[in-house]
């Protein structure tokens, strides 16, 4: 009785690694195409067109890593929604249109 518990143990440390950790792809044909203008953008700078290019390889390859990880980093080098720029500009107006009406 005791082998069966043994087994089971055995059994399971082998399938553990496989359970935990997500299937990774390498990008179908289709997504490393995606992928490839993303970096082509990502070098010359336009880093609008290169997480654009890396969301739609994500789209098409859900499993690319890379895609994912390059899509999370560069989206920071790009400028704010416009907006959420035009929403802070108000804030900054009004603030100043209360800051006076209070100062008369």
């Amino acid at each position: 009785m005791r082998t069966l518990p043994s087994i089971l143990a055995l059994v399971a440390l082998f399938l553990a690694p496989s359970l935990c950790f997500a299937d990774e792809s390498m990008g179908t044909p289709a997504a490393r195409a995606q992928f490839e203008k993303g970096e082509t953008a990502r070098w010359t700078g336009n880093f609008r067109f290169a997480v654009e290019a890396y969301r739609r390889a994500i789209q098409i390859d859900p499993d690319f890593a890379k895609a994912h990880e390059n899509y999370i980093l560069y989206s920071q080098f790009m400028p704010p929604n416009l907006q959420e720029i035009s929403s802070l500009e108000k804030r900054v107006v009004r603030r100043r249109d209360d800051d006076a009406l209070q100062s008369l």
